[in-house]
């Protein structure tokens, strides 16, 4: 986490990478996925987003931990119109796989 709100990318994709592959909560997903994001990876993101979401058993919190990263995003050069479109997005597929 420290690395990505750092904006040292590389590092935080490598580390969360080997994260989750010990250990994986619904925020190692969606930090992993801020990582994928930043780093121009937007397919791999959004399939760590969806697992993240599945792993909320209050979905919309998924949505409010992600809108309260944005912050975050926007340091990493994610424009205000992807993450919204990322979210809604996400809110469709949400929708339709449950």
């Amino acid at each position: 986490w420290c690395s990505f709100v750092l904006g040292k990318i590389d590092t935080a994709v490598k580390y969360y990478k080997k994260l989750l592959e010990v250990e994986s909560t619904k925020y190692d997903y969606l930090n992993y996925g801020h990582s994928l994001l930043s780093s121009g990876n937007k397919t791999e993101a959004i399939e760590n987003y969806k697992i993240s979401i599945s792993k909320y058993d209050d979905k919309s919190k998924f949505f409010d931990d992600f809108e309260e990263d944005f912050k975050y995003l926007l340091k990493n050069n994610i424009s205000v119109f992807d993450l919204n479109l990322i979210c809604e997005y996400l809110k469709v597929y949400e929708t339709f796989e449950n």
